[in-house]
């Protein structure tokens, strides 16, 4: 093509047979399992869409069939031989990227195989929702006649002086690849032929795990419904599902369904069912989002040992609701080390094997015939289990009897719900009062400190009582559960003196029960 000396027929005979050969078109013939069409084939400005393009963050994308045609032909494609030293690169251009395609990346290339066909597919699933764009272009390599006339049409003025005329190329670019497809509109004769693009649309995933939470505080009593709790679905990449094709409305999952379960789990003691039996799933505002109601907390749930409130974490599988017959996988969460000991990781477990994504597991249980991973809780939602204190009681009921100066009495306070729980009062606003006795005052000595059997100690000091004062005291928890105890002071060693009527003293022992003496 350069550096020889030909006549005008020898030049023509040598295009003509460089035409022949030279990969000018690249067609796309086939989208996964769906084969184009021959009208279809060529090169259009929208995307080829009339295949099965919708895919999920767990599905690979198809892969994409592409033949080279020279000038003139047809529908016969360049053969093995043909092709022997061309190579086509497959291009991607997310849903975010330009439309002409200048920030595309290279996902895969590629040469032919024994029948000139080059069949490319991006090797890694994608990882940007929406529409995605792909097509193949020549691909410049050592050597190749495509690659040495596409560096002449780009340098500029000044390097094609450096090169001597003898070496020049005889014919352009253009001449060997025809350009008039209204889709080449604006090509530079530099740019590699390139395919009719494909478009695939990217959905988030079945949803794989949900996440559950509250609108208000966490705290939750025993034996009442979970008021406002939500539950909304992510996808193995943790996106949300939201999308309209997605299983984000209560009727896709059935709550009393054989997989669908839901447990507590009680600062670290053995998980406890909870009874889904009157529970349904409702839908409420936001995308992916539903409501569990009349989910309850039983009593039991919490061992007699625990004190309230007490720290647990909800968790909770769906079971969907699908056609088709299906066995249903459940999968296991496991916090596991990470590389340092800040940074856990988590693993899942199913069917006997260990995955190290969500994405890995959901693959796997995708290539598997009839099966259905059911979404759970990855992480757990952490609540706070409490209960309305239904007794208030003084271990020691004279434990304000006969104090002595200055006047500090212990108690010992259990604090008990209706279902016999210990609630810790170190947590609990205790208030106390003298009754009917505007000059005594009874006030917090020091802080409380729980027991391990439950109780909790307080010392109080009795303010303004003399020797010898009497009344009663009273305790209430947050205004609502009183307590009322006895109270007095006293000396059991009092001495007295006895003076005669000279003010000569004599001893004498005060009989606390002789009805002659009073204290005061």
């Amino acid at each position: 093509l350069r550096g020889a000396k030909l006549g005008a027929d020898e030049l023509k005979a040598a295009l003509d047979d460089a035409k022949k050969q030279f990969p000018a078109k690249v067609q796309l013939v086939e989208c996964g399992t769906t084969k184009l069409k021959p009208a279809e084939t060529k090169l259009a400005a929208e995307p080829f869409t009339r295949f099965d393009r919708t895919l999920y963050t767990s599905t690979p994308v198809p892969e994409f069939a592409f033949t080279l045609l020279a000038f003139n032909a047809k529908t016969k494609h360049l053969d093995a031989k043909a092709c022997a030293d061309v190579e086509l690169e497959l291009v991607a251009r997310p849903p975010s990227g330009a439309e002409d395609w200048s920030d595309a990346v290279v996902v895969a290339a590629g040469g032919c195989d024994a029948g000139g066909v080059f069949r490319l597919a991006k090797p890694e699933p994608l990882d940007e929702m929406g529409e995605w764009q792909f097509r193949a272009r020549l691909r410049e390599t050592p050597n190749a006649v495509w690659t040495a006339l596409a560096k002449w049409e780009r340098a500029s003025s000044e390097e094609r002086k450096q090169v001597r005329k003898k070496d020049r190329p005889k014919f352009s670019l253009d001449t060997l690849a025809r350009r008039d497809d209204d889709a080449l509109a604006g090509l530079q004769g530099s740019e590699p032929p390139f395919s009719r693009a494909v478009e695939c649309k990217l959905n988030p995933s079945e949803p794989v795990q949900l996440t559950c939470s509250l609108s208000r505080r966490s705290e939750v009593h025993l034996d009442a419904t979970i008021a406002d709790l939500s539950v909304t679905f992510q996808d193995s990449l943790d996106q949300t599902a939201a999308d309209a094709q997605q299983r984000v409305s209560p009727k896709d999952y059935d709550v009393t369904g054989e997989h669908s379960r839901a447990w507590i789990e009680v600062e670290g003691r053995e998980p406890f069912a909870l009874d889904l039996s009157a529970c349904r799933l409702a839908r409420c505002p936001g995308d992916g989002a539903l409501t569990l109601d009349n989910l309850v907390v039983p009593a039991e749930a919490v061992p007699a040992d625990v004190l309230l409130p007490a720290t647990a974490e909800l968790h909770l599988e769906l079971h969907p609701v699908v056609d088709g017959e299906y066995e249903y996988v459940t999968y296991v969460a496991d916090v596991v080390a990470g590389r340092t000991q800040s940074s856990p990781r988590r693993v899942f477990r199913a069917l006997d094997k260990t995955f190290q994504s969500l994405v890995e597991l959901e693959q796997h249980v995708n290539m598997q015939d009839n099966k259905w991973l059911v979404p759970r809780t990855v992480a757990p939602l952490a609540l706070t289990l409490t209960s309305a204190p239904a007794k208030l009681s003084l271990r020691d009921e004279r434990a304000l009897m006969d104090l002595e100066r200055p006047f500090i009495a212990t108690c010992v306070f259990e604090l008990v719900t209706a279902s016999g729980h210990f609630i810790d009062a170190e947590k609990v606003q205790m208030g106390c009062e003298v009754v009917g006795d505007g000059c005594v005052k009874i006030v917090h000595h020091g802080t409380a400190q729980s027991n391990e059997d439950g109780s909790v100690t307080q010392s109080y000091l009795i303010e303004g009582a003399d020797l010898g004062w009497s009344g009663q005291v009273r305790f209430d928890v947050d205004d609502t559960l009183f307590l009322t105890a006895e109270a007095s002071t006293g000396d059991k060693n009092v001495r007295v003196s006895v003076l005669t009527q000279t003010g000569d003293a004599v001893e004498e022992e005060v009989d606390a029960a002789s009805p002659g003496w009073v204290a005061c």
